[in-house]
């Protein structure tokens, strides 16, 4: 097959096509998930996630569909997708979860018609666009999908509207005949392509992924993903789509990925005295797994292209493909627990242990079976090369990612004049949602703001995985504020996030891990200069109730030094004794402010569990502690006196 066969239109169709599918299925798994966030359980919405096993419903049409029908799937998916962002978190869940039902019947029946395999290779070509494409959104979107949220559903609708016009041409002239046969290699097909999407929707749609995976610099990251694809796909893609040893490249992808997860996961000792434990601190060779996950990520595409290109000449009966593509999303509803329960593995009874500290396992095994699918293949593809118009046109989307990564980056300029007050802030933001469980990364920024703190210290900060939809409210928040940022656990270590932001230099920061025996706990010590001054800082947030080991842990590492402040959420309340332990080394600020404990508006927050302590050298002008909307916990704020 040459090149020359391929139709650009219809790749263009199928890259729209994967970017709104990713988009979609980021927003319903975020959306149940947020459910589950409110009540720190299961909900009963997670049901819905059934909805991904639509393929299933082909089982019930023996006859290939229609055009028509086809036309009607895809109009039913790119409804949902134009709707989602306009819903709350209630609408998402099922508009999103609509779309994901229509998609999944839509997809497998794409195959069941198409025209042969060159459609297959274009289908590879449009996911080669699509992934740098949704890199860009959520680039220029600062770890939100630009084209999901504000003015920029514009271009989300935009594109909806594109795929729409292009739909009627993609879809024509498809075929009526396939085979009824049911050859094991294709159910590693199937297997193979869902493995594919698994990937590029845990970790590549979205690079701040690794970003927050390793701590490296956005920015480098940025260069190392566009370096990665215009590299694999110029000098291998222009030569063909596939090639001799493709497998090898494989098999070290799959290795690399799930090593750059476990060099950043450190082995938690059971010993409670193996505590408080230091984040080990990055050396040469944990730089090597990353380059090489960024350099040969781009691998996927090509194996795409062998699984898209075999399903297309296969071309299964309706209920072959419904059964075939039924269990490979129910094999990706799997992937999705396991990725989640890595995190939340403390809520779930019985089964959730077992995932703790096993998130890069969970990549090795999508990797491995990846790897094995593709193996099973029995048949080579057709030759073929890229178009040069898809390799300009990625080329260009990621010279706009780099460009966008470095001019989005913030550059804080501490006040000249030394002030002779410092504002903290101490602020759980629930993952970026609001009490009432709606996404809230702006109403969150104006709190923020109302305030103006000089040293910002954010507790459950862990929104940069699949649950939170692959945001990342450190980075939206650091750019907005323009203040200087470190983010705590990386997420690996699947700890509560904590992060630290200040408008004044950060110096020295590193990561602390407390001795739990549910949900890993950590905080965070850094210096902050304030004028020549130096504040010792600490975040944290301790596990439910507070325990008083994690207590006694964080307090050994505050030690007697001056000029300390110690905050967060520590879910103990002020009549504990975990409080009254804290306050034998550190003094409450509010107290300090107000020792009858009610402020002049007669406010009095006795069960307040977000504290902000500081060490008793320090003289406190003011405290106050804000409840409001944006999220499930108030901010709490302390004035403090910086002369020396």
């Amino acid at each position: 097959m040459k090149a020359n066969e391929i139709s650009l239109p219809r790749v263009l169709f199928f890259a729209l096509l994967f970017l709104l599918f990713f988009q979609t299925l980021a927003d319903f798994v975020e959306a149940v998930y947020a459910f589950g966030l409110m009540s720190t359980g299961i909900p009963p919405q997670i049901v819905s996630v059934l909805l991904l096993l639509s393929p299933f419903l082909l089982l019930f049409f023996p006859q290939r569909p229609s055009t028509r029908s086809l036309y009607a799937l895809l109009f039913a998916f790119l409804l949902a997708r134009a709707l989602i962002p306009l819903m709350n978190t209630y609408g998402r869940m099922l508009t999103a979860g609509i779309g994901i039902a229509a998609w999944g019947i839509l997809f497998p029946v794409l195959f069941t018609t198409a025209r042969g395999s060159e459609e297959g290779q274009e289908m590879a070509l449009g996911l080669m666009l699509a992934v740098p494409l949704s890199a860009l959104l959520r680039t220029v979107g600062l770890g939100l999908d630009v084209s999901t949220v504000g003015w920029g559903q514009v271009v989300g609708w935009g594109f909806v509207f594109l795929a729409a016009l292009l739909g009627p041409y993609a879809l024509q002239g498809r075929g009526t005949r396939g085979t009824n046969a049911m050859a094991p290699s294709i159910w590693a097909d199937a297997i193979g392509v869902v493995s594919v999407f698994a990937l590029l929707y845990f970790v590549f749609t979205a690079p701040h992924v690794l970003a927050r995976w390793t701590g490296v610099d956005y920015r480098w990251i940025v260069l190392g993903y566009a370096a990665g694809w215009i590299g694999m796909v110029t000098f291998l893609g222009r030569r063909g789509m596939s090639f001799p040893f493709e497998g090898t490249l494989l098999f070290l992808f799959a290795l690399a990925l799930a090593w750059t997860a476990k060099v950043h996961q450190p082995v938690f000792p059971t010993q409670p005295d193996a505590y408080p434990l230091a984040e080990p601190i990055p050396s040469a060779t944990h730089a090597v797994p990353l380059a090489l996950t960024l350099l040969l990520y781009p691998i996927l595409f090509f194996s795409a292209n062998h699984f898209f290109q075999r399903l297309t000449t296969f071309r299964p009966s309706p209920r072959r493909a419904g059964v075939i593509f039924g269990f490979a999303f129910l094999y990706l509803l799997v992937l999705i627990f396991g990725h989640v329960f890595t995190t939340v593995y403390d809520y779930i009874p019985v089964v959730g242990p077992f995932f703790r500290n096993r998130f890069w396992q969970i990549h090795l095994v999508v990797g491995g079976v990846l790897w094995v699918a593709f193996l099973l293949q029995r048949n080579s593809v057709p030759q073929s090369r890229v178009p040069r118009l898809v390799l300009v046109g990625g080329i260009g989307i990621l010279v706009l990612t780099i460009g966008t990564a470095f001019w989005l980056t913030p550059r804080p300029h501490p006040p000249a004049e030394v002030p002779n007050r410092i504002t903290v802030m101490a602020y759980n933001i629930q993952q970026g949602y609001s009490k009432d469980g709606q996404r809230n990364f702006a109403g969150q920024l104006r709190v923020i703001r109302g305030v103006q703190p000089d040293i910002l210290g954010l507790a459950e900060t862990d929104d940069a995985r699949i649950a939170n939809g692959n945001a990342d409210v450190v980075r939206y928040l650091a750019y907005h504020l323009n203040m200087y940022a470190y983010y705590g656990p990386k997420t690996p270590t699947g700890t509560f996030g904590i992060a630290l932001l200040s408008r004044y230099p950060i110096r020295s920061p590193r990561t602390w891990f407390l001795y739990s025996e549910g949900e890993q706990v950590a905080a965070i010590e850094a210096d902050v200069i304030v004028g020549g001054q130096v504040y010792h800082v600490f975040v944290t947030h301790l596990g439910n109730g507070g325990p008083m080991i994690q207590l006694e842990q964080l307090l050994s590492l505050v030690d007697a030094r001056d000029r300390t402040i110690v905050m967060g959420d520590f879910n103990f309340q002020p009549n504990t004794i975990q409080y009254k332990r804290a306050l034998e080394f550190l003094v409450d600020t509010w107290t300090a402010r107000w020792p009858n404990w009610v402020n002049d508006r007669g406010c009095g927050p006795v069960d307040k569990i977000d504290h902000i302590f500081v060490s008793p050298d320090l003289q406190v002008l003011d405290a106050d502690y804000l409840i409001g909307p944006a999220s499930d916990h108030p901010a709490v704020t302390a004035t403090l006196s910086n002369h020396p």
